[in-house]
């Protein structure tokens, strides 16, 4: 491999060809070139890349978007249940009062 590597250092030509030519084929394109199309294709504004972080930037809106509407069902779910307990505890209230008034009459029957 170092004869191989030696042999091809001593041919500049030939070494400038494989990294740098530029044809209408891609396939008899340099190494150099090759990388510079495929850089291209993959950062280009339609590119495998800007795709991908359109496609990110989609799904973190909407997962935004649904987080938030998760949130405001949270609340909404709250609010109710803060107001049922405070119905419950109202009528918990009312119905110990009233206990405590049959209780005072049970006891007040029994005495007589």
């Amino acid at each position: 491999t170092a004869s191989k590597l030696d042999a091809a250092l001593g041919n500049i030509d030939e070494l400038q060809k494989f990294f740098a030519t530029a044809t209408e084929s891609s396939v008899t394109n340099g190494l150099g070139e090759r990388l510079r199309l495929l850089t291209n294709t993959l950062l280009d504004t339609e590119g495998a890349v800007n795709s991908r972080q359109l496609g990110l930037r989609k799904l973190k809106s909407s997962n935004s978007d649904r987080q938030q509407s998760l949130e405001n069902r949270v609340l909404q779910t709250e609010k109710r249940l803060r107001a049922q307990y405070q119905t419950l505890d109202l009528n918990m209230a009312r119905l110990s009062s009233l206990q405590g008034y049959v209780s005072q009459q049970v006891t007040n029957w029994n005495k007589s």
